[in-house]
């Protein structure tokens, strides 16, 4: 994938703040694997965000971003189990930046699947970090085909 924008690659620095978007700002190699059967269900995703344009200026970025989840069907329509997904900061350019994680995220999901592939999943939990805000939750629709 690619990303539009000024986190990666920055925007341009004026009094110590990043302004303006740029298209082609990163680029994201990923993989996504999933697995399913009558009654079990799991997911993989890892990404590699990485800056594509001011790499060695005073703002780029780089990011892995990974979760895995595996659940239990209790119908066709409903499944549910534990999710884990983290985000971390491989490289920072910024003036004093430095890698660092940016979440850890344990907690559940619940899934619920409608005809033609159509699902919707609601994700929510605690983040191990205890450095960082506390409760998580993210829905995510989706189809598979």
């Amino acid at each position: 994938g690619i990303t539009n924008g000024s986190l990666l690659g920055g925007g341009a620095r004026a009094r110590s703040a990043t302004v303006g978007g740029k298209f082609l700002d990163g680029v994201v190699p990923s993989l996504t694997v999933n697995y399913s059967d009558d009654k079990i269900e799991a997911e993989y995703y890892g990404g590699y965000y990485l800056a594509a344009r001011n790499r060695e200026g005073n703002a780029a970025l780089d990011f892995v971003h990974t979760w895995v989840n595996i659940g239990y069907k209790a119908s066709s329509n409903v499944s549910f189990g534990p999710h884990y997904e983290l985000l971390s900061n491989t490289r920072n350019t910024y003036v004093g930046g430095r890698p660092s994680k940016t979440y850890e995220w344990l907690g559940g999901y619940v899934q619920f699947a409608l005809p033609k592939g159509f699902f919707a999943r609601f994700t929510a939990g605690a983040d191990l970090d205890k450095d960082n805000a506390g409760d998580f939750y993210k829905m995510s629709v989706g189809m598979t085909f």
